[in-house]
């Protein structure tokens, strides 16, 4: 994985299209998490998606990235955000040309978006799409042993009855658990500096 500025700065020759396939990897997910969560269905959050990343390969050539004024993920959300929005704008115009029924259904679909929400979900997902990216990132790099170990002791279970299980001390249960764990915080790190 390529640091984030790197990546920034490939994009802005729009003609690199490994960097472009790259962003859209690591963005396009994310991106739908937070547009899915504004309850929009799932065709028009494609459809969003689309006019997000079309704005944003539009607008990265001029895009200088300034830490001081915030995380490069924020502005992607401010984008994200005016697209959505005009997506709302687009589809109140077209409740006019529809018949009552239809309009009355359609005008309540619109109201279950909640628009001022939109930094709450844009960051509670992406700290699930960073622990899910980190996780697939590190599951490779232990035994399967160890990492079932490590997700079961997640799910609640008892290092004693576990080591009791796979007849293993109950010491080598508290060291499986802290490698992988410490691994799986450091990929999130690492993800937090590349991505965020």
């Amino acid at each position: 994985m390529q640091t984030r500025l790197t990546l920034l700065a490939k994009l802005k020759n729009q003609h690199d299209e490994a960097a472009w396939l790259d962003f859209c990897s690591y963005y396009r997910a994310y991106l739908f998490r937070v547009v899915k969560n504004m309850q929009i269905d799932h065709h028009d959050c494609e459809d969003i998606i689309q006019t997000v990343l079309l704005k944003v390969w539009e607008n990265l050539p001029e895009f200088i990235y300034d830490p001081g004024k915030g995380q490069f993920r924020s502005w992607l959300c401010a984008v994200t955000r005016n697209k959505v929005k005009e997506y709302l704008r687009k589809k109140t115009h077209q409740l006019i040309d529809l018949d009552k029924e239809k309009r009355d259904k359609a005008r309540i679909e619109l109201e279950k978006v909640n628009l001022p929400d939109l930094e709450q979900i844009a960051e509670h997902e992406w700290q699930v799409y960073i622990t899910d990216l980190a996780w697939e990132s590190i599951e490779k790099q232990f035994p399967e042993d160890m990492y079932s170990l490590f997700l079961e002791i997640t799910d609640g279970r008892s290092p004693i009855d576990l080591a009791e299980e796979r007849e293993i001390p109950v010491n080598t249960v508290h060291v499986y658990k802290r490698r992988v764990e410490k691994q799986f915080m450091r990929e999130i790190l690492r993800l937090e500096n590349e991505l965020s």
